[in-house]
Order: structure tokens, then C-alpha cells, then sequence
């Protein structure tokens, strides 16, 4: 979006609708994703680039990151350095390359901006995604060949939930292997352990509850769960949180457990599969509460 241009559809009414700002209101990301453009514009080592996120799906706030995959020419990669890439976007604070090989820049407002710097071979791997989550016209920032647009109009918009009864058994199956996990370790008395894998319990129970309730099912399942989720579905979540405390997470893995397991029974009769009759037995006596 040019500065001073009309924005994107969607995404000044989302930040009226939140009461955050007045929707006239120009945000600092804005004006960091018009350099990005302008850069991708003039950087003439750059074959493609394409925005993704929550400012491509019209629910941006003043709290959201930016978030760029930039596709350069395979013989010129190597000499892009990223941390100066970065910094000509605005002045940072630190630019860090995270676990997952992506270019991390927290900008001096302590936004974060996530750009990807990866070989322009790479673009019809973009065609592997499970969806582009966002309209072509919004993501597309540059693509000199076409070969990008190609590539994100082939993909679904959206990602699809599991359909079949064997794809919600799996996630079903998840659901209960870290749930065990989780309890084992605890058991055993390592409680950081056991509080850091709720946090996949948790991300398997907001799937399950998003396929009951019909909602969009989100690659992160939290995201925008206050909106979208029921206050029954938010209120049995909260049940399953806890601090790092072996009576909480005892609590808190019993409650998925009743939550899980309720879910569980509800989409093997919904979907026509029959559940492990044996396995849920067996949990269900191994996690009765604790005296």
C-alpha cells in the first residue's frame, strides 16, 4: 500500500471494528511495508516477493508483525546480507536468524518483521503450501517472471480442515500423544517438561474444538480464538491452563483429558469411525484425579 493511497478492503474496517485506532490512522507497519516494496522494486537481484499474514488477510492491528518470503536470483543470493536488507527497511534494534532458518528484524517500535531469504528456484516449492491464506493481489509484492502469481493462484485460499474420518482419527491420536507425554514427565517430576508440552495439548484440544464448532481451522489454532471459539469452548480451555506446579498441572491434564476425550466421542460419532474403546479406558483410569 502506497502511503496515503486507500488501504487494502478489510483491513481499516477490522481496526475500526477492534476500537484501537482511528481508521484514518496510518500504522508504523505501513509505512515499513511501503519500503519494503520500494526495496523490492529496486532491488534488482530480487525475482519475486510476496507478503503474507495478518496484513494480506485484512485483520492487521498495531500490534501485528510484517512478514515477507523474497525470492532473489540463485547466483546472486549469496551476496544478499540479510541484516543490511533489513536495516534499509527501517533502523533495527537487532536482527536475529531463528530456529527455522527465517530472518527475524525487530525494528525500533519493537515491531517484528519475518522475511524469508531464499533462491528464486524455490518458488514452485510455494506451490506445496496447504493454502496462501490470503487474495493473490494482496500477497504479491514483486514478481518480474509471473512464475509467483502462477504458483499462489494454484492454491486453495484457505486451508481445509480434515474431512475424513481417518484424518480426524489421526488428529485425534495427536492429541492424545502429547497428552500422555505430558503426564509421563510430569509424573516422573520434571514439571518444566510437562509444562512446556501443554502447550501442544493445548494446540491439538483448539483444533479439535474448531472442528466441532465449525470454525476456520487455523494452521495456529489459537489465533483470534477469542472471536471465533464459543465462551463454553474458552472456559473448558482456561480449565486446562496452569502455572508450572505439579497440583495445577495434574488439574490441568486431567481437564484436557475429560475435554479431549469428550471431543474425541462427539467426532467418532459425528464422522463414522469408532474409537479405541481400550485406549480410552485405560487413560481414562490412568487419569482419574490424584489423591
Amino acid at each position: 500500500m502506497k502511503l496515503g493511497e486507500r488501504p487494502l478492503p478489510g483491513v481499516e474496517g477490522h481496526r475500526r471494528d477492534a476500537g484501537r485506532q482511528d481508521v484514518a490512522q496510518v500504522l508504523e507497519q505501513d509505512r515499513l511495508i511501503e519500503r519494503v516494496r520500494q526495496l523490492c522494486s529496486e532491488d534488482t537481484r530480487l525475482d519475486a516477493a510476496l507478503m503474507y499474514g495478518s496484513f494480506t488477510q485484512g485483520q492487521a492491528d498495531v500490534w501485528s508483525d510484517i512478514e515477507f518470503w523474497l525470492f532473489f536470483a540463485d547466483d546472486w543470493l549469496a551476496d544478499v546480507d540479510p541484516d543490511s536488507w533489513c536495516a534499509a527497511v527501517g533502523p533495527t534494534l537487532l536482527t536475529v536468524q531463528n530456529e527455522f532458518g527465517t530472518h527475524v528484524a525487530i525494528f525500533e517500535s519493537l515491531i517484528r518483521g519475518e522475511f524469508h531469504f531464499v533462491p528464486a528456484s524455490a518458488i514452485d516449492a510455494v506451490g506445496e503450501w496447504p493454502a496462501r491464506g490470503a487474495p493473490v493481489d494482496r500477497m504479491l509484492v514483486t514478481d518480474r517472471s509471473g512464475r509467483l502469481r502462477r504458483v499462489l493462484q494454484d492454491l486453495p485460499e484457505t486451508r481445509d480442515p480434515p474431512r475424513s474420518a481417518a484424518a480426524v482419527e489421526q488428529l485425534c491420536g495427536r492429541f492424545v500423544n502429547w497428552l500422555l507425554l505430558g503426564d509421563s514427565v510430569l509424573r516422573r517430576g520434571e514439571i518444566a517438561r510437562a509444562h512446556a508440552v501443554l502447550v501442544e495439548v493445548h494446540r491439538h484440544l483448539l483444533w479439535l474444538v474448531r472442528l466441532i464448532e465449525q470454525c476456520e481451522f487455523r494452521p495456529t489454532p489459537s489465533r483470534l480464538a477469542e472471536r471465533e471459539l464459543s465462551a463454553a469452548a474458552l472456559e473448558r480451555y482456561a480449565r486446562t491452563t496452569a502455572p508450572a506446579d505439579p497440583s495445577a498441572l495434574a488439574n490441568a491434564y486431567h481437564e484436557a483429558w475429560a475435554w479431549g476425550q469428550e471431543m474425541w466421542l462427539g467426532l467418532a460419532e459425528a464422522r463414522g469411525f469408532e474409537p479405541p474403546a481400550a485406549l480410552l479406558a485405560a487413560i481414562e483410569a490412568r487419569m482419574a484425579p490424584r489423591t
